[in-house]
């Protein structure tokens, strides 16, 4: 892609910019990057690691220098472009011998640098990658994200306005295009055709007939069109086709007429991704009040389309970003509850039985790790173990101040009834906007959230032990599940108040 940082007036300059950037990460690669696959003296590995094997086998050689260049990092202020870092170790290494292993190793690198440099020449690229670009297709639908063996078609749908109240894609105004692409090697042919100067999309120009950014780079305008004609094969729409890997279900609805209503559609990679981005925006805790509105999302869900840490390249470039997962909304009727009352005749407001009813499945979650654990340390040692704990809590926690932040809508000052029951500090916190100067005075000069945070880790440790009693909680995870809640409480804490001044000042 061009880098954003540059300025670019012509598409010249972009296109040069782009092919030079993809020669360089070539040479980069073809210098370090490790093929598992392939032994270190294969000819098709990485250089570096053909030289330190080859090193690694002359007696001649000092083995402690070679481990030395190697382990060199490019990092700090010292830090200079890859390529010139990568190649300035391979000449120090191929100056320590000069025997016919070290040599035929350079003669390998010349070999292949030599290949690379004459493939980004605009004119052989250009050859090469418009020929090939009736593999790739810009979509919203892609096929290949269900499997990606199938050879069904992918499809663009584009905005509708009769169907602007419906949640489609056709009501993206400007949907992510995706791409499907037959072969991972022709993903430089999607993303060339998206390089973007002054707005205009390059593969937009070509489709519709301009050759102008491509004139430059040819022997005459019959070269330039073979090009545009080559690459606007991407724009042009398939035949529609299924594939049994699609598991498409079809519904007969008129066998005479051969007419059926397709009950399993193929899935959009633009509205997924659209409803991915949305949902995996880092809702980072804010310490001061803001006026802007936090949107909860209870009971998502991941699905692993791709069974991998990162999707294949060759599904789609939107679905890799997603590696290979995207989100699924809660779909359940509601659960109907009493209506919300004051917990004015509760002691605690840890009694409020239906409160707790979402952290069930953490909760559980949590207990059953512990319970492989006699001790806190054992369960905590590991990183990995304290991440889990603590995403666990955060799950608990963000349900608790959730179920609090509800009964702070309520009308402020019901906790002024002569006959209430719950312990202050919970008053503190549920009702925070009661305008009384007495108990607002009360309120700031008492350390009510150490309160909170104690009454908290002990109704934990009361969920944790169960009616069975197979868990003892000990003091550390007290100590614990006060300090995951004091944080966050503080910061609940911070936006009450900051909301109570604005409103004592609108008031005022």
């Amino acid at each position: 892609m061009v880098d954003e940082k540059k300025e670019f007036e012509t598409w010249q300059e972009v296109i040069v910019d782009f092919l030079s950037q993809r020669e360089n990460r070539k040479m980069v690669d073809l210098l370090s990057k490790k093929d598992s696959k392939k032994k270190d003296d294969d000819e098709k590995q990485a250089v570096l690691i053909q030289l330190e094997f080859a090193l690694g086998h002359d007696d001649s050689v000092d083995k402690e220098q070679v481990r030395v260049m190697l382990s060199q990092k490019n990092t700090g202020k010292s830090k200079i472009d890859p390529m010139l870092f990568l190649k300035s170790k391979y000449e120090k290494l191929i100056s320590l011998s000069d025997s016919e292993s070290v040599k035929k190793v350079v003669e390998i690198y010349n070999t292949k640098l030599k290949e690379i440099i004459n493939f980004h020449v605009p004119r052989n690229w250009l050859d090469y990658y418009s020929s090939r670009a009736s593999g790739v297709s810009f979509s919203t639908h892609v096929a290949k994200i269900t499997h990606s063996s199938i050879k069904a078609s992918s499809f663009f749908v584009s905005y509708d306005e009769k169907n602007k109240k419906l949640l489609t894609t056709d009501t993206i105004l400007n949907p992510m295009i995706d791409d499907a692409i037959d072969n991972a090697a022709l993903t430089p042919i999607a993303t060339f055709l998206k390089l973007v100067i002054k707005g205009n999309m390059l593969g937009n120009l070509l489709f519709s007939g301009d050759c102008e950014p491509l004139i430059t780079f040819s022997e005459n305008a019959d070269q330039a069109e073979i090009w545009r004609s080559g690459f606007s094969e991407v724009f042009l729409p398939n035949d529609l086709s299924s594939h049994t890997l699609l598991k498409q279900i079809y519904f007969p609805i008129c066998e005479k007429k051969e007419i059926y209503h397709l009950l399993t559609n193929v899935k959009s990679s633009s509205l997924a991704h659209e409803l991915f981005l949305e949902l995996t925006k880092k809702t980072e805790r804010i310490k001061k009040y803001s006026n802007e509105e936090l949107v909860y999302y209870p009971n998502k869900s991941k699905l692993s389309l791709t069974a991998s840490s990162k999707a294949h390249t060759n599904v789609s470039p939107l679905h890799s970003k997603r590696e290979g997962k995207i989100y699924l909304l809660s779909n359940q009727p509601p659960t109907w509850q009493i209506q919300l009352a004051p917990p004015i005749y509760k002691k605690s407001l840890f009694d409020e039985s239906f409160f707790y009813q979402n952290m069930n499945e953490d909760i559980n979650y949590l207990r059953d790790f512990l319970l492989r654990f006699k001790r806190i340390d054992l369960s905590i040692k590991d990183p990995d173990r304290q991440k889990w704990i603590e995403r666990w809590m955060a799950n608990i926690i963000d349900e608790f101040l959730f179920f609090a932040g509800n009964i702070q809508s309520l009308p402020a000052g019901w906790t002024a009834a002569e006959d209430i029951q719950l312990k202050s500090a919970h008053q503190y916190l549920l009702d925070p906007y009661r305008q009384d100067i007495e108990y607002q005075a009360e309120r700031k000069g008492t350390d009510w959230q150490a309160v909170i945070c104690d009454d908290f880790a002990h109704w934990v440790n009361r969920k944790l032990i169960g009616k069975d009693k197979q868990f003892t909680p000990q003091s550390e995870h007290s100590l614990m599940w006060r300090s995951l809640l004091a944080q966050p409480l503080r910061d609940h804490s911070e936006m009450l108040d900051a909301e109570l001044k604005f409103q004592t000042e609108v008031n005022t």
